[in-house]
């Protein structure tokens, strides 16, 4: 099936595809035989999203109402929830403190708009197909993969996370470190000597897609922003996404794409409708199928296409996922894409789950005004600050503390100084110098309410609330929704010292402390 049965035909000495390959053709055939979905009357979101209740597509509201309640009780910190179906748009949560209209880091969903883009540069010649070995794309160079007795390494081995570029799943989030630090990022990953051979084993490798990245630089002469931003991205109306590079200019391919929640439920329309958008192919339907297709498994049973995950329910469906709780759902089955975008950890929750639930038909139902208007709501109410509660005094040590400057030692955020400082009752304000020009003054909320500045990566908004826990000792909450990070700072005030306590929700980082010191002021001079 076009590029799919091309990779397993090209594998067959693989013992991890030769035992997958009857697998994934009765996959194709049971999952994708009845072809996308057609757009409702032409209609396609360029500009904007069509919106129904949730019945009239064959939703519960009610559930859905359970599911927010969910999010509420347990404290979930979920940024944006988009439901389409059937071409419209039926359920729309925005959740304090992100912005409705902001952009959000989709971490490692970045990786499968990577494969969109490298199915688009095969269907147009610029990648002949996924079987091209990867050293015959940089001719010029010499490197250690081009001796392994094992096979050569290809294009298809990047897509399916088999490249055998690392040993597991640690040292495949090091790497990309590694590769930035290095003097020359492309020579880093084209001289890194595999540790299995190409196509045996599945290990989960951001170094795979960051090289797909500059295979599309070095074919296309353009980076893969820039490339995406013309051949994908405008042809949706899709504009203003923020894409990192590293040092030598290449778009990183395992991440750090910022693009608008509804953008993002583009791409996954665009993928439930075949890779057509508004009667133009973008995509090439068999690079569709091809990607949701299962191509390998992960030691839980998941199945892994071109960089897309396959869960083994329900059925059908394949999703984009990325740290922090990032989805990007298609269930061409049900005709449904979903966003969901956090930064409360890999699942969220266990969300999604409630979310499925909701799915109770493929015909419209009755309506229910009563359990829709409770949904608007809740809607409401999770997208505006909560109230503000009481402020306790703050103990004696506030006042001591309070403006003065603190030299921290040296640290894994790169900060130098900071120091707390307390102009009203309920705000305080955190300032943090770095080698940056200028310092980043964070307010914080006293009475439980995010204070918002925009202090996130790309100058994003990010909120930020606290409060003394214990005499000696302020501890808050630091959100980067946008950025789908949340850091909690504790920070305990020792006579002229200070140590903070620092903790990061997705494991990046690491928790740690950071001792700090200050100058005490001196006294009147002896007589």
């Amino acid at each position: 099936m076009g590029s799919g049965s091309s990779l397993l035909e090209a594998a067959r000495s693989s013992r991890t595809f030769r035992r997958l390959a009857g697998w994934s053709l009765a996959w194709v055939v049971a999952t994708l035989q009845a072809g996308p979905p057609t757009a409702p009357g032409g209609y396609w979101p360029s500009e904007t999203w069509r919106t129904s209740s949730p019945e009239q597509q064959g939703l519960s509201s009610e559930v859905l109402c359970q599911a927010l309640d969910q999010i509420r009780e347990r404290n979930i910190e979920v940024d944006r929830i988009l439901i389409v179906r059937h071409g419209y748009l039926v359920l729309d949560a925005t959740f304090f403190p992100f912005a409705k209209d902001s952009l959000h880091d989709v971490a490692s969903i970045t990786k499968s708009i990577t494969s969109l883009n490298v199915g688009i540069a095969i269907d147009r010649g610029w990648v002949k197909r996924v079987q091209v070995p990867v050293l015959s794309l940089f001719p010029e160079r010499k490197s250690p993969l081009a001796d392994e007795a094992e096979g050569q390494l290809n294009v298809a081995h990047l897509l399916t996370m088999t490249s055998g570029l690392c040993r597991d799943l640690r040292e495949g989030e090091g790497q990309t470190g590694d590769m930035e630090r290095a003097r020359d990022g492309l020579s880093y990953m084209l001289d890194h000597a595999l540790v299995a051979p190409p196509g045996r084993d599945f290990v989960y490798c951001s170094l795979g897609p960051h090289l797909l990245s500059a295979i599309l630089t070095r074919v296309t002469g353009r980076p893969l922003k820039a490339f995406a931003e013309k051949e994908l991205f405008a042809p949706l109306g899709i504009s203003g996404v923020l894409w990192d590079a590293d040092p030598q200019g290449y778009t990183h391919g395992w991440g750090d794409l910022f693009i608008r929640p509804m953008d993002l439920a583009k791409l996954g329309y665009l993928m439930l409708q075949g890779g057509r958008w508004d009667g133009k192919q973008i995509v090439a339907k068999a690079w569709v199928e091809a990607s949701a297709t299962p191509h390998v498994f992960e030691s839980g049973g998941t199945g892994y296409g071109y960089l897309w995950w396959i869960p083994k329910e329900p059925a059908g469906l394949y999703e984009g996922r990325g740290r922090g709780g990032q989805r990007l759902a298609v269930w061409p089955r049900k005709h449904l894409v979903a966003v969901l975008l956090g930064s409360g950890g890999y699942t969220l929750g266990g969300i999604g789950a409630t979310l499925i639930k909701a799915v109770v038909a493929d015909e419209p139902l009755p309506e229910n005004p009563p359990s829709l208007k409770r949904l608007h709501q809740k809607l409401a109410e999770a997208a505006a600050p909560p109230p503000a509660k009481p402020v306790a005094p703050p103990p004696p040590i506030a006042t001591r503390v309070s403006g003065r400057t603190y030299t921290m030692e040296a640290n894994r955020l790169g900060l130098k100084t900071f120091s707390l400082t307390f102009p009203g009752e309920s705000e305080a304000e955190l300032r943090l110098g770095s080698d940056e020009p200028a310092d980043k003054i964070i307010p914080v909320g006293l009475d439980g309410v995010y204070r918002l500045s925009s202090t996130s990566r790309h100058g994003l908004a990010a909120g930020a609330s606290g409060g003394w826990s214990r005499e000696n000792t302020f501890a808050m909450a630091y959100r980067e929704a946008a950025a789908d990070r949340n850091w909690r700072f504790t920070i305990r005030f020792e006579g002229d010292a200070a140590v903070w306590a620092v903790h990061e929700n997705t494991g990046l980082v690491g928790d740690f402390e950071i001792r700090a010191r200050t100058i005490a002021p001196r006294g009147p001079a002896s007589p």
